[in-house]
């Protein structure tokens, strides 16, 4: 390229044009050779590129484009064409730019590695590694049966039998979840070890877009790490999808990654739910399914976040740059159509004006809605906590400012425009009457708006009073009269006992009595006073023993303690069951009453008192709580020897027991609940402000 003529444009080595055909529109995807990237063109510009030989000048080039297109251009009109083809790297650069584009490429990288979008580097950090085009070769000639229709009719029934075991065993999947030690609970793995086990998931995922894309005829240049969110990651170049002519083979380019994570996902749910609790291979099929099921559904396979689901949704719609152009929509919805501003429609035609705007719109609200919940789990005290402390404050405030920065920046600037109308048509004064009016207006409605300050952790149902049935005897259960789960009145029969050892205890010594009582009538007949007397001592202990096991054997039928519910597991397994005096054998709660041990964070705790107002709500029925009072508090860390709940909690937490009434008795014992303590009521302002006093603690450096 050397003895290249520079009035003669060449296209850069690499660079293809393609022609794609779909649904009866004709596009052409450009990929430049310089950069890698790729653009979509006209029917003009691809004409004109394919002119782009270096074997023609400019003059003819435009020649030749009006003699092949019927459309006139001149020199000037494609000398500029070719300048922003040169820019693009899709056209190579002469001889004499070179130099300066080496130097400013260099340039460009040092400040995108810096400050690229002043923060976008910081964010969003990748370093290629290698090229994988001949590994995913060779791995796609050994799982190309993927691509066939058996293999997704066996994951479709893979998906359905874990998607059931999911919601038959929901409440054992998702009583985990409140905290990471949890998850990883049973794994045998450190935190180092679950993050090795995400990033294995996540290079499966990158390597299955790789192998999708070779075999459907694409090129796999690139491969390497990412930086994402400060989150450490792998990823994969498939650009070259895009020139793909079908559009299916674009959607499974796409699709691969997300896919091989639910596959992946439900192999490990169906191995968990076959495995014992307390094995490894339990624990590490729990955490491989959460971890790529959470990662696949509410992050890569989610329109809203510009990954996987976002691109699969923009193909699906034929939409390019779907993201950009619904801001932009929405923008002008606001300037045109609130503030009656002149402006331009980002759409071509009602369907895509539809489209942008409710995806415009929709991704606004689910960016403020992860802002909000970032905001609450920060700002402790809304719900009763002091807060996570200022570095971490400032980090996830940093967090949700990127991710929201594109949609505020583009209301910013309708804002903007708003207020300069504004000021034109009212004044400077008036305009700032209005924006007073309109703050006024805001804080005058959070101060009104009420806001209810709790805390509270989950914990599993229990009887307020409880009452063990005890034997009196010592033998054996003939007869159970009750079930588990049955209702019975106070001094109800519960179960009979045998207790053959004690019924001839019983006999013999009433016999013993018997006899000693005959032999101290002879002792007094003879004038032995003495052992008379001693006889009869004898004789009187034997009769209070036998009465004493008589009264026992009395007692075979036990009664129910109190009005309430038989609570012993399997009770009607236990007849012929051995027991012994005073051995605890069935429990009778009172079902009436509710207790729930709940074990709070200490930081949490500190404003809990007794007599609080509490409720307790339940994932089935989340619309009718349970209302009770806190009865007790702790006020000291529960010791993990005692409450084997405590041994995954990290920190101390305090046992804040809330009693609660039981209507209908439609709650069990061992149901879990969410128990939420009010600790006070206040106005949306004052939580906002309760909570940066919680958030900015003197402890600023824990």
């Amino acid at each position: 390229m050397g003895d290249q003529r520079p009035d003669c444009p060449v296209l850069a080595a690499g660079t293809r044009v393609v022609r794609q055909s779909e649904g009866g529109e004709v596009r052409w995807v450009v990929r430049a050779g310089g950069s890698g990237k790729y653009l979509r063109v006209g029917e003009r510009e691809a004409v004109m590129l394919g002119l782009v030989d270096g074997n023609r000048t400019a003059a003819e080039i435009a020649t030749a484009f009006t003699a092949r297109a019927k459309e006139p251009v001149t020199a000037a009109d494609v000398e500029g064409f070719v300048s922003r083809m040169r820019e693009m790297e899709v056209v190579q650069p002469t001889a004499e730019m070179r130099n300066l584009l080496l130097v400013e490429k260099a340039r460009q990288r040092r400040s995108e590695r810096l400050f690229a979008g002043k923060w976008g580097a910081v964010l969003f950090w990748r370093v290629p590694l290698l090229d994988p085009d001949g590994i995913l070769t060779f791995l796609e000639r050994r799982v190309r049966w993927v691509f066939t229709p058996g293999f997704l009719v066996l994951a479709g029934i893979l998906v359905a039998l874990a998607a059931g075991t999911l919601v038959a065993r929901g409440d054992e999947v998702f009583a985990r979840l409140r905290d990471f030690t949890q998850i990883t609970r049973g794994a045998g793995l450190s935190l180092a070890g679950a993050w090795a086990t995400a990033l294995t998931i996540v290079m499966f995922h990158e390597l299955a877009h790789g192998v999708a894309c070779k075999h459907w005829g694409g090129e796999v240049r690139e491969m390497g790490f990412l930086l994402l969110f400060f989150q450490p990651c792998f990823y994969c170049n498939v650009n070259d999808a895009w020139t793909f002519d079908s559009r299916a083979q674009r959607l499974w380019v796409t699709a691969a990654g997300g896919f091989v994570e639910l596959v992946l996902g439900s192999a490990c749910v169906l191995l968990w739910a076959a495995t014992d609790e307390g094995t490894a291979l339990h624990g590490v099929c729990y955490l491989v399914f959460m971890i790529s099921l959470s990662s696949t559904l509410l992050f890569n396979l989610n329109p809203l976040i510009k990954l996987d689901g976002y691109y699969l949704l923009a193909d699906l719609l034929r939409m390019d740059n779907l993201s950009e152009r619904s801001r932009k929509q929405v923008a002008w919805l606001v300037r045109g159509k609130l503030l009656g501003m002149p402006a331009a429609s980002a759409a071509k035609d009602r369907r895509e004006a539809w489209i942008l705007a409710s995806y415009g719109i929709a991704s606004i609200l689910y960016m403020s809605t992860m802002l909000l919940v970032i905001a609450v789990l920060l700002l402790g005290s809304l719900g009763g906590g002091e807060g996570p402390g200022f570095f971490m404050t400032m980090f996830f405030l940093f967090l949700g400012w990127m991710m929201l920065r594109p949609a505020l920046k583009t209301m910013g600037e309708a804002m903007r425009e708003g207020a300069t109308a504004q000021v034109a048509r009212h004044g400077a004064k008036g305009a700032l009457l209005r924006a007073a009016a309109g703050a006024g207006a805001l804080l005058l409605a959070a101060i009104l708006v009420p806001w209810t300050r709790t805390t509270g952790a989950a914990a599993p149902a229990e009887p307020a009073r409880v009452a063990e049935v005890r034997s009196p005897l010592r033998g054996r259960i003939a007869e159970v009269l009750v079930a588990e789960g049955d209702d019975v009145a106070e001094g109800a029969p519960l179960l009979r006992i045998e207790a053959p050892v004690e019924a001839a205890e019983a006999v013999v010594e009433r016999e013993n009595a018997t006899r000693l009582r005959r032999e101290a009538l002879g002792a007094h007949s003879s004038g032995d006073a003495a052992r008379a007397a001693g006889l009869e001592d004898r004789a009187e202990a034997a009769r209070l023993k036998a009465e004493g096991a008589e009264a026992r054997l009395a007692k075979s039928l036990l009664p129910s303690p109190l009005a309430g519910t038989v609570l012993t597991r399997r009770a009607g397994e236990l007849a012929g069951s051995p027991v012994t005096r005073n051995a605890s054998i069935l429990r009778v709660g009172d079902l009436g009453r509710l207790r729930f041990r709940a074990l709070l964070d200490a930081r949490g705790a500190g404003p809990v008192r007794e007599g609080m107002d509490a409720s307790v709500r339940f994932r089935d029925r989340p619309g009718d709580p349970l209302e009770g009072k806190v009865v007790a508090v702790s006020r000291a860390p529960v010791d993990p020897a005692r409450e084997p709940r405590a041994k995954d909690l990290p920190g101390p937490h305090w046992e804040v027991i809330v009693e609660t009434g039981n209507p209908d008795r439609r709650v069990l014992p061992g149901m879990v609940g969410e128990v939420r303590v009010v600790l006070g009521r206040t106005s949306l302002a004052g939580a906002l402000l309760g909570g940066i006093r919680g958030a900015f603690r003197p402890d600023l450096l824990r």
